[in-house]
């Protein structure tokens, strides 16, 4: 069996977050088998696992592995993209670890009558700051990467216009999905900045790029008819 080669090896940092998104997917339809059994079963697992911790922990598990599968399809298809290497790899290895280390904690804290009593947003609320934190990361860092790329474009060179198209439409669904799916939408105002800002600099960019295909002068066409 043939190995893939990535065209950048900073879109290997994807293969963590798909990795962390499966696995929660899993433990999500463990924890739907175990609420489905427990109406059938009431005492089940219990005091382990009652059923409002069961419930709190499926319905979260769902809302993480989503991220954590947007944040590995970002960081994999931006840079094949914009044709550039990740600005930061490190960065967003540090920001799954992060993302990670808060999910251990809200689950083992929901086993602890530590959450709040908001639907689907249980998580406590310093939790919820990190989260905040992590997903301004995730945007920061391809705002760099998609940013940097396009500096590298003199508007005298050939250019992709797909690629032009590109990064507007990157940033527009990353600040539309952190702007909605962020816990209790504290990000809301750093989000629209940031997203204003950069939406401004590619439309600024992409209306100085001007088409390379000329049609040839007149000047430069010689008489080629041969003389009679």
């Amino acid at each position: 069996m043939q190995n893939t080669v990535l065209k950048y090896p900073s879109q290997s940092v994807s293969k963590l977050y798909f990795i962390a998104a499966l696995g929660l997917f899993v433990g999500q339809i463990l924890f739907g088998i175990t609420l489905g059994l427990q109406y059938v079963i009431g005492d089940l697992f219990f005091p382990a696992i009652p059923f409002n911790v069961a419930r709190m922990v499926h319905t979260n598990l769902l809302i993480v592995w989503l991220l954590f599968g947007f944040m590995g399809s970002a960081y994999y298809l931006v840079p094949e993209e914009s044709e550039t290497e990740l600005w930061s790899p490190k960065l967003a290895v540090a920001q799954w670890a992060a993302l990670v280390v808060v999910g251990v904690i809200a689950i083992i804290g929901f086993h602890f009558n530590w959450w709040e009593g908001r639907k689907f947003l249980e998580i406590p609320r310093p939790l919820d700051w990190l989260v905040v934190v992590n997903v301004l990361a995730f945007i920061g860092n391809l705002a760099v990467t998609i940013t940097t790329e396009s500096a590298a474009i003199s508007p005298s060179s050939p250019v992709n216009m797909h690629a032009v198209e590109t990064p507007s439409a990157v940033i527009a669904v990353t600040a539309v999905f952190a702007r909605t799916c962020t816990p209790a939408r504290m990000s809301r105002l750093p989000i629209r900045i940031t997203s204003m800002v950069l939406t401004v600099h590619c439309d600024a960019y992409a209306a100085g790029v001007t088409s390379t295909t000329s049609s040839p002068s007149l000047a430069s066409i010689s008489d080629t008819t041969p003389p009679m």
